[in-house]
């Protein structure tokens, strides 16, 4: 698979997820869908998905919408790939950036959107973490060191 196809297929599943269905769930069934793709295909799929998942508030924002386009939108704005190049609906890849996608999307506002915290919990954790809660919430954002 293509970066752009993983992307695209990462779309896929992130659409499901946000349905309702449980992430693990909808990743085996679009890996049995797609019995093509190679080990390393899952693994950058998978890793595309929970990325999105574990910053779903400030790529959504990046992105433009809470959609699984909006997210990896917001997922190549921030730390991939240019996404004209992943978005330009060739080999097997998303369809191409519309005119109101290229200009959608915007920084994230506030602390909670910025580390993606609920509104409700980041004062809460704020006040039990003081200068440690940003930190802490950054941690969140990235997969554990092994």
């Amino acid at each position: 698979m293509t970066p752009a196809a993983r992307v695209a297929a990462a779309i896929a599943v992130l659409d499901e997820v946000l349905a309702g269905k449980p992430a693990e769930q909808a990743l085996t069934n679009w890996a049995r869908r797609s019995r093509f793709a190679g080990a390393k295909d899952r693994a950058a799929v998978r890793d595309h998905v929970f990325d999105a998942l574990r910053s779903r508030r400030s790529l959504a924002a990046l992105g433009g919408a809470e959609t699984g386009r909006g997210l990896m939108l917001g997922l190549c704005r921030r730390s991939g790939p240019d996404p004209a190049e992943v978005f330009a609906g060739v080999l097997h890849g998303p369809e191409p950036l519309s005119g109101t996608e290229r200009g959608d999307g915007r920084a994230p506002q506030g602390d909670a959107e910025r580390l993606d915290m609920p509104d409700w919990l980041w004062p809460r954790l704020l006040a039990g973490l003081k200068e440690k809660a940003a930190p802490v919430a950054a941690a969140l954002q990235q997969r554990a060191p092994v």
